[in-house]
């Protein structure tokens, strides 16, 4: 069976699908202790249409670099057992995230930038204040974006990636990405890049962008992410991209 392949964050993963109008915060957050919501998810309603097997990397809260790490041990420890029958769709989140590996936990944990969890929040202010740069740091996303491309067309795998809320300004603009670089929270309220403005992907961030997508019921007041009814335009919207390549 064709595989999908899909890397990102919280929208990609599904988070919020399971949105009901009316539905209060309290019973909003019940969804989370209940992973078949996502079956709602873009990803998913993908999958289903052509007959896919969709191995998720995405999660909740994820970096950039989160997903670069995972898709690099995925892809070197099973170099072996690849074939050209993937798809690898990957959608990229907000620079302001980043993660790091906590020696107690002997776990990677997420950051924010700025985050306000207590233990994170005075790394997380001096890392904002003296060591993060977005300009910077979106050109080191594109070197990773085209290392990447380079790894994936000597392996014979089609991929394509996409900004989830914000349009990065790369030096250049890769040709496999979807949209032109415009992003999905742009697409659900129907806007141009010269509108855009850079969403920082918080729960209650107010940018004009996610207010106006809010007013439109496409993304659930609560969080912000994409409700049932979003994640089924953006995956009309995937569809019309990429019917050939995932049929």
């Amino acid at each position: 069976m064709k595989k999908l392949i899909t890397f990102g964050d919280s929208w990609v993963w599904g988070i919020g699908a399971g949105y009901e109008k009316g539905q209060s915060r309290d019973e909003y957050m019940k969804l989370f202790q209940n992973k078949s919501y996502t079956d709602k998810s873009f990803r998913r309603l993908l999958a289903h249409e052509y007959g896919l097997e969709n191995k998720n990397f995405s999660s909740g809260g994820s970096s950039n670099q989160r997903q670069f790490r995972i898709a690099s041990e995925f892809f070197i420890k099973n170099k072996d057992r690849l074939s050209d029958d993937m798809v690898v769709l990957w959608g990229l989140t907000s620079v302001y995230r980043t993660e790091l590996f906590d020696v107690k936990s002997e776990e990677f944990i997420s950051i924010f930038m700025p985050d306000n969890i207590p233990g994170i929040e005075l790394f997380s202010k001096i890392y904002t204040t003296k060591y993060f740069d977005e300009v910077v740091e979106t050109y080191r996303l594109y070197y990773q974006i085209e290392l990447f491309n380079s790894l994936f067309k000597g392996l014979g795998i089609k991929n394509y990636w996409f900004n989830v809320f914000n349009e990065h300004q790369f030096p250049k603009v890769p040709d496999n990405m979807l949209f032109g670089g415009r992003s999905l929270l742009s697409l659900l309220i129907d806007t141009d890049l010269k509108d855009s403005s850079y969403h920082k992907s918080e729960w209650d961030d107010v940018d004009w962008k996610i207010t106006k997508a809010k007013d439109t019921g496409l993304v659930n007041p609560h969080s912000g992410h994409p409700t049932q009814a979003g994640h089924l335009k953006i995956f009309e919207y995937l569809r019309d991209e990429l019917g050939e390549d995932l049929g």
